[in-house]
């Protein structure tokens, strides 16, 4: 079997301590990779220049980074990808998500931090890894522990056109702290 390259495209967005902001990209990551259909995956799968898509943000650093990994890369797919990528990064500025789907993956993400399940981890243990970074970064525990404070926030902004607009074009397509990563596979 041949392996492929895999590529990484990463941005630098928002400090971890800023609580909104950070769910404000949770919130844009759903919209754009949290299904297939969603438009950037969708795009990139579409596009035949790779195999798979997945998207990671980290709220674990201080300067809160956002990937998008694609594997199974067809020869010098990546220069390809990353037109989909900003393209589509375009597009959503340009023409933002109706306000349905705002609300609905504001209303997932709520969902999922107000959920008490044991499928993964404790409860306990759950509220520490929210709470536990931002202490370690020098900000009060219980910042990561809102929740209906910051939905409300985050409801009320998004409610408004040219928010996500805005918040596409601060964190990707005007954010100079960018980076590509290609990987290719051995050949011996």
């Amino acid at each position: 079997k041949e392996e492929k390259p895999l590529a990484i495209w990463s941005w630098l967005t928002a400090q971890a301590l800023d609580q909104e902001e950070v769910l404000a990209l949770e919130m844009l990551d759903v919209l754009l990779m949290g299904t297939d259909a969603a438009p950037l995956k969708y795009n990139l799968l579409r596009s035949g220049l790779c195999q798979e898509a997945y998207s990671f943000l980290s709220g674990d650093m201080f300067d809160v980074p956002f990937l998008i990994e694609c594997k199974g890369l067809t020869k010098d797919g990546a220069d390809g990808i990353e037109k989909v990528i900003f393209a589509t990064f375009e597009e959503v500025a340009r023409h933002e998500f109706p306000q349905d789907k705002i609300e609905a993956a504001l209303h997932k993400l709520e969902l999922e931090r107000l959920e008490i399940t044991g499928d993964s981890s404790p409860y306990g243990l759950t509220l520490f890894r929210r709470s536990g970074p931002l202490l370690q970064l020098g900000a009060a525990p219980e910042d990561g522990l809102q929740i209906v404070t910051l939905f409300a926030k985050l409801h009320k902004r998004f409610s408004k056109e040219g928010a996500l607009a805005d918040l596409v074009n601060k964190h990707f397509l005007n954010n100079p702290h960018y980076v590509r990563l290609l990987m290719r596979p051995d050949v011996e």
